[in-house]
């Protein structure tokens, strides 16, 4: 014990002799350390907010969407990828509400959308106005949290009536209470009935803050005029009825759209649960990838690290010449410049850990999301900086613990 005492003691000794050396050495660690940290924590923090918001759609719904996909799980439908698709319909939608074809499901919306210039009192703003019906709130779990949705009578009846998101709201009316106010959606008139809950990006990338929700007759009779819908989105009884949900709805789309090959379906059905995964495998190869990036950046610390050592070999000849001549052995010098070594990158791997975690805390404020560093990351993080200086720290102190004491006296 007294001997490692003495072998610390020595090794904060000249590391504090030169302060400046030390100090830039143990910066290229803590640069990497903190890269790797940063980086790591903002994949993971981006990671857990978007499976927050696919999440928050809901775990048991379906998304019928118009276009097949074709064999490919990551393809998108061809109605996502600007081409107008006419093939879900009323029918559709009907028979995948019916529960004798399709005993899983509770609630089926059909939703056709467009982008609109939205006025009211000489303020005009452009915002996405989305036609559902009377249950897509309960299948979005889009909460009203003033006014109401609008009804199945509305749908049924094509009302002008409009629920919008909160953004919107407060852009068109400031400190008015919306409800009952008329609204102009490309220069038709809209009385706002209700305004829903803060609840940022839906699955589609469309801003539900800033959306404006119309009966969807409405929209698709008087404000778009078409008779398809781009999307059908349904909740199921259960979350573990997906795999017989999807083979119900596809029997029904199969056979109403008189389709035999599955490779030529014109429909393609999703779930959270399947988005879910796709995004989590690319955030995780990209978080992957980030933290394979800052690494190098370790690397290039080490090696630093590495050179400074062998430069303080070279300083410190006559210096170890003499403590062999006292009766210092091989094993005595090997381990002094190894403490030495890796007291540097354990100081290093401490200022890298705080100096990730504060990046970390910068990026997710920006980035919406909350800062994820575990305890594991940064005992790992600080436990690759002492394996660094071990591992980079042996060749100077193998040198070192290798030179001739008459030698190293001699030495100028």
């Amino acid at each position: 014990m007294f001997f490692f005492r003495q072998i610390f003691k020595m090794a904060v000794g000249s590391l504090l002799l030169n302060k400046m050396r030390t100090f830039l050495t143990m910066l290229g660690v803590t640069i990497g350390i903190g890269a790797v940290i940063m980086l790591i924590s903002a994949g993971n923090g981006a990671q857990s907010l978007i499976i927050s918001k696919v999440e928050g759609t809901g775990s048991n719904n379906l998304y019928v969407i118009a276009g097949g996909s074709g064999k490919s799980k990551l393809a998108a439908p061809a109605s996502r990828q600007g081409a107008v698709i006419k093939t879900l319909v009323d029918q559709d939608v009907k028979d995948i509400q019916n529960p004798n074809l399709a005993p899983s499901v509770l609630y089926a919306s059909p939703v056709a959308s467009g982008s609109y210039t939205v006025e009211y009192n000489g303020t005009s703003e452009q915002a996405s106005v989305q036609g559902s019906n009377q249950d897509f709130d309960k299948i979005s779990n889009l909460n009203v949290t003033s006014g109401s949705w609008f009804s199945k009578a509305d749908v049924d009846g094509s009302s002008q009536v409009a629920v919008i998101g909160p953004k919107l709201a407060n852009d068109l009316f400031g400190e008015q209470d919306p409800i009952g106010k008329t609204i102009k959606v490309n220069q038709i008139s809209f009385r706002v009935v209700g305004v829903t809950e803060a609840k940022g990006s839906g699955v589609g990338g469309v801003d539900q803050d800033y959306l404006v929700n119309v009966p969807v007759t409405t929209a698709t009779h008087i404000l778009i005029g078409i008779n398809y819908y781009s999307i059908v989105e349904v909740e199921l009884k259960d979350a573990s009825l997906a795999d017989q949900g999807t083979a119900e709805i596809t029997k029904i789309l199969a056979d109403n759209h008189h389709i035999t090959d599955p490779t030529k379906y014109d429909f393609t059905i999703t779930s959270p649960a399947e988005v879910l995964s796709i995004l989590s495998e690319v955030t995780s190869a990209l978080t992957l990838f980030l933290g394979a990036i800052a690494a190098i950046s370790l690397v290039v610390g080490g090696i630093g690290i590495m050179n400074i050592m062998l430069v303080s070999v070279t300083e410190r000849t006559r210096e170890i010449g003499l403590r062999k001549a006292l009766g210092a052995t091989r094993s005595n010098i090997l381990i002094q410049f190894l403490v030495e070594a890796i007291m540097i990158t354990v100081a290093g791997g401490i200022f890298g850990v705080i100096i990730g975690y504060l990046g970390a805390a910068v990026i997710a404020h920006f980035g919406g999301w909350s800062p994820t560093i575990s305890i594991g990351s940064i005992t790992l993080a600080v436990g690759v900086s002492a394996l660094f200086g071990v591992v980079f720290g042996i060749y100077p102190a193998n040198k070192a613990s290798k030179l001739s004491p008459i030698e190293a006296l001699r030495y100028e």
